[in-house]
């Protein structure tokens, strides 16, 4: 009998709106092998739609983590003139190291977002060094991942935060994303995934309290 390959990652979805200048896949302390392809709609201001889409590709060799991941953020689907095919998406990389115990995953990473295409020529090169940790209890989940942003490429160079917390249950998944940049902005986030066979399905909504829009995803 030959032998079966292994099943998807455990990656719930976990919504975030995806906010200009900080839009990245998602994460984990696990190194996995994957294909990923997420779908965001966003109510952005008043009655203006936004359409996010990610493309990312995850290769884990041993303990060390690859990713690469396409971002196309705030293409406007009403609410502007601006043409759609203006919005060229960024090129995010990143590595990562798993450190495993028994219930405990930790992963020192480092990634970086890099401007591509027309229509992004005002964007900065974001350097990012954090950590990503994973807590297992049964059938429970607990994701944590802090990250500082460094800017790059203008005079003022900034430095801020990202932060993501996340509960996992099952196929569901509660989880709150903040960021410090030029002040704090946050997403609380609820979905849900299926497995089947090798793909694994989710949807989620999420939830801006700052200023009161939604999000649904698709991965």
């Amino acid at each position: 009998e030959p032998v079966r390959p292994p099943s998807p990652p455990e990656r719930p979805m976990l919504p975030d709106r995806v906010l200009r200048g900080w839009a990245r896949p998602y994460v984990a302390a696990d190194p996995a092998t994957a294909l990923g392809f997420e779908v965001g709609l966003d109510d952005v201001i008043g009655d203006a739609l936004a359409l996010d889409v990610v493309m990312r590709g995850e290769l884990a060799v041993g303990d060390v983590g690859l990713d690469a991941g396409l971002v196309f953020t705030d293409v406007r689907l009403s609410g502007t003139s601006e043409a759609a095919a203006a919005a060229i998406g960024d090129l995010w990389l990143g590595a990562r190291w798993r450190l495993a115990w028994p219930a405990l995953a930790l992963a020192p990473y480092v990634a970086a977002t890099l401007p591509a295409g027309p229509g992004h020529e005002a964007r900065l090169t974001t350097l990012e060094p954090g950590l990503a940790a994973t807590i297992r209890l049964g059938p429970a989940r607990f994701d944590l991942r802090t990250a500082a942003a460094v800017r790059l490429g203008d005079v003022a160079q900034r430095v801020g935060f990202d932060g993501l917390v996340a509960l996992a249950y099952g196929p569901f998944a509660a989880s709150w994303r903040a960021r410090l940049d030029d002040g704090l902005a946050s997403t609380i986030g609820l979905g849900f995934s299926i497995a089947f066979d090798q793909v694994r399905v989710g949807l989620g909504v999420g939830y801006v309290p700052g200023d009161s829009t939604w999000s649904g995803r698709l991965a």
